[in-house]
C-alpha cells in the first residue's frame, strides 16, 4: 500500500494502479480485495480525468465508492471514511463539468 500511495501522491496514477493490482490479485481476503479494487478504481479514474474523460472518471469513481463502502473504515491501513467523503466531493465536481483534484490518501496504522 505504501508503494501505491507514493506513486499516487506523485500523480503517477497508472503506475499506482499497476502496483496495487499485484496485491489485489494475490489476496484471498474478500474485504481486502474490495479495498484494493476500490483504490485501483480511484487511480484509474484519475487516468481518465487527466485525459479529459469526465464520464469515464465518474464511472470509475462510482465503482470505487461501491467497493470502498463495503470495507471497514480503516481496513488495509486506509482512512476509508475520509476517502469516501473526498470521492463524493470529486463526483460533485465531475457532475458540474470540472476535473477535481484527486482525493488525498491517508494511511493509518491499522491493517
Amino acid at each position: 500500500m505504501q508503494r501505491f500511495k507514493a506513486l499516487y501522491d506523485a500523480g503517477r496514477y497508472w503506475d499506482a494502479h499497476e502496483a496495487l493490482e499485484q496485491l489485489w490479485r494475490a489476496t484471498t481476503d474478500a474485504e481486502l480485495a474490495g479495498l484494493y479494487r476500490g483504490m485501483i478504481q480511484v487511480a484509474a479514474a484519475y487516468v481518465h480525468l487527466e485525459r479529459g474523460n469526465l464520464r469515464g472518471g465518474e464511472r470509475l469513481l462510482r465503482k470505487a465508492t461501491t467497493n470502498l463502502e463495503r470495507c471497514p473504515p480503516t481496513r488495509g491501513g486506509v482512512a476509508g471514511d475520509r476517502l469516501l467523503e473526498q470521492i463524493a466531493s470529486c463526483l460533485r465536481s465531475v457532475q458540474a463539468g470540472t476535473t477535481p483534484a484527486p482525493p488525498s490518501l491517508t494511511l493509518t496504522d491499522t491493517y
